[in-house]
C-alpha cells in the first residue's frame, strides 16, 4: 500500500511538471535523401500544447556552413503569438554545393507565457548526422534506364523469334501435308 502510495505521488508530480510544458517543437527533412545540387527543406512545426497562449516566440536554429550550402530564407523567426492549442510551421529551404556529410542539431525555441515575464526555452529534436550524395550517384540510381531495358529487348527478341518462326514454318508444312493427303 505505501508502494502505491509512494507512485501515485510520483504521477501526481510529474503530471504537476507537465503542465508547465507549453511549447514543443518538431523539427524534421523534406525529403529522403539529401542530393548534391537539388534543394530541400528543413520544416519547424512548433505546437503550444499548453492551455494558455504563449508569447513572443523566437526559434532559432544554427545555420548550416554557407561556405557548403546556399539558402534564400532566414534562420530566426518571430511570432507575438502562438494561441492555445495551435502550432504554427516554417522552413527553410537550403541547396547543398557538395556531397559529404553534415550534422543537423537541433533548434532553439524561447517563449513567454501569457501575462507572465519568465522566460521559457524549449529545444527541439536533433535530427544528427545525414548524407549528401553525389548528383551522379543520384541520377544513376533515380534514372528511369531506357536504354538498358531497350538494349535487354534486343538481347532477348532472339529468343522469342526464333522459335515463333520455327512454329510458324511446321504450322505451314502441316497445312501443306494435310491438304496433299486429302487431294490424294
Amino acid at each position: 500500500m505505501v508502494i502505491l502510495k509512494l507512485y501515485l505521488l510520483l504521477a501526481l508530480t510529474k503530471l504537476s511538471k507537465l503542465d508547465q510544458i507549453s511549447l514543443t517543437c518538431f523539427k524534421s527533412l523534406s525529403a529522403i535523401r539529401l542530393v548534391e545540387s537539388l534543394e530541400f527543406q528543413i520544416i519547424y512545426s512548433v505546437f503550444n500544447m499548453g492551455d494558455t497562449d504563449v508569447e513572443n516566440v523566437v526559434l532559432t536554429d544554427e545555420k548550416l556552413p554557407s561556405k557548403d550550402f546556399a539558402t534564400s530564407d532566414g534562420r530566426d523567426f518571430k511570432w507575438e503569438m502562438i494561441p492555445a492549442h495551435r502550432n504554427v510551421t516554417v522552413s527553410v529551404t537550403y541547396v547543398p554545393k557538395y556531397s559529404g556529410y553534415v550534422n543537423i542539431t537541433s533548434a532553439t525555441v524561447a517563449y513567454n507565457l501569457a501575462g507572465r515575464s519568465e522566460k521559457r526555452v524549449a529545444q527541439s529534436n536533433l535530427i544528427g548526422t545525414v548524407s549528401i550524395i553525389p548528383l551522379n550517384e543520384y541520377l544513376r540510381t533515380q534514372s528511369s534506364h531506357f536504354f538498358g531495358w531497350v538494349v535487354t529487348a534486343l538481347l532477348l527478341a532472339p529468343c522469342f523469334v526464333v522459335p515463333y518462326i520455327k512454329w510458324q514454318n511446321v504450322k505451314y508444312l502441316l497445312k501443306t501435308t494435310k491438304k496433299g493427303v486429302k487431294s490424294e
